[in-house]
């Protein structure tokens, strides 16, 4: 009874059981907006992981042969490695190699994935990986945690805008394992491309087609190559 009626007055007991009170609720709330932008940025990889791989059920990809001092490679992901590692002549799309490295950086930071050995073994290039193909077989390792339900986020470490701070550096693997397969959708269309595609003529827009060249400068362009390689229909506002 006491203790009700120092509540009630507004004494020593009713202020600490306030604070108390407002520190679970601010916790509350941070565990509350972390989990829903871990969810935000692994339902876009699983969206983007999806996109690529209903390309690939529809790709002509290739057989894997035996590769000396290796066991049977298989799997239709491989597959996509070992083709873009076939098809692929020269530099990768641009910033695909900032990409990687960026990725491979907040992995090797990440508690919970720097020692995962299937993750980071990725990474590597081998017979049926190239460079070009690297993205791919990440953000494809990457997907099933989620996707098999071994996905733990984190407790909190503080609320306001320290959380959010923290939150931006955690959750720069998924985003950039999305970023990853966009530029490898990118160059998996290239890849399969002909000379003269007739979607070319059919999805044209009005005022044409427009790319980037390698002097950063935008221009008109019936070469489809170009406009897969710069991925924009016009060139942005400035």
């Amino acid at each position: 009874m006491a203790s009700r009626r120092c509540i009630a007055s507004g004494g020593r007991c009713g202020h600490e059981l306030s604070r108390s009170g407002c520190a679970v609720l601010r916790y509350s709330s941070a565990v509350s907006d972390l989990t829903s932008m871990y969810a935000t940025e692994y339902t876009r990889l699983l969206y983007t992981w999806s996109a690529v791989e209903r390309l690939l059920k529809i790709m002509d990809l290739p057989n894997l042969p035996m590769f000396p001092g290796h066991k049977k490679i298989v799997g239709t992901w491989n597959k996509a490695t070992y083709f873009l590692t076939q098809r692929s002549h020269g530099e990768p799309l641009e910033h695909y190699v900032c990409t990687m490295k960026h990725l491979r950086r907040h992995v090797d930071q990440d508690v919970s994935l720097k020692d995962n050995r299937r993750l980071v073994g990725k990474f590597s290039v081998l017979p049926w990986r190239s460079t070009p193909g690297i993205l791919l077989a990440v953000a494809n390792e990457l997907r099933n945690t989620p996707a098999h339900g071994d996905l733990s986020i984190p407790e909190p470490t503080g609320w306001g805008e320290e959380q959010f701070r923290d939150l931006l550096v955690t959750l720069h693997v998924p985003r950039l394992a999305v970023r990853g397969l966009l530029l490898s959708l990118q160059m998996l269309i290239n890849a399969i491309l002909v000379s003269r595609d007739q979607w070319l003529e059919e999805a044209q827009p009005l005022d044409g087609w427009c790319a980037r060249t390698n002097s950063g400068e935008w221009q008109r362009t019936d070469n489809h190559r170009d406009i897969i390689w710069s991925a924009h229909l016009q060139p942005p506002v400035t």
